[in-house]
């Protein structure tokens, strides 16, 4: 579809209308998901450009004050995924499951 998108329309979706349509888009939702920008989630962007290197797919990135939408490089802190798992727990967020 995009393949003929581009052939019928190559003007269309141009950076300045990305932009546009993003930002019709942004606060339309319930506000409880991860902001992403443009398909990615951008407080992995944030933390790579904090950390000075791409983040490997294992690490997680942890917001600290537990706000999705708070993307401040302050509030983000890395951690692998068993750390981030016996953290939520430390906070009772997780319970354990019993088998």
């Amino acid at each position: 579809m995009a393949r003929i998108n581009r052939e019928l329309n190559p003007t269309r979706m141009t950076p300045e209308v990305r932009a546009k349509l993003r930002q019709s888009h942004l606060g339309k939702g319930k506000g409880i998901s991860y902001e992403k920008t443009h398909g990615r989630h951008t407080h992995r962007i944030v933390m790579e450009q904090k950390l000075g290197r791409p983040l490997r797919e294992e690490e997680i990135v942890h917001h600290i004050d537990g706000d999705h939408r708070n993307n401040d490089p302050d509030n983000l802190m890395v951690l692998t995924r068993s750390e981030h798992v016996n953290l939520h727990r430390a906070q009772g967020d997780l319970r354990r499951k019993s088998g």
